[in-house]
C-alpha cells in the first residue's frame, strides 16, 4: 500500500480518498476502513505514510 500510495501523489490524495465515494477507494484503503468500522478509519493510516 505504502509504494502505490506514495506513486499516485502522497497526502494529497489522502485528502481526496476521505470525501470520496467508496468504489473510488482504492481495495488496501476499503480493508482499513472497513477493520476500522468506518471511511475515516483510512485517514490516520493514510497520514502515517506520508
Amino acid at each position: 500500500m505504502d509504494s502505490a500510495y506514495r506513486r499516485k501523489g502522497g497526502d494529497k490524495l489522502g485528502f481526496v480518498h476521505v470525501a470520496t465515494p467508496w468504489p473510488t477507494i482504492n481495495l488496501s484503503d476499503r480493508m482499513q476502513a472497513i477493520r476500522g468500522g468506518r471511511v475515516e478509519a483510512v485517514w490516520p493510516v493514510m497520514a502515517t505514510e506520508v
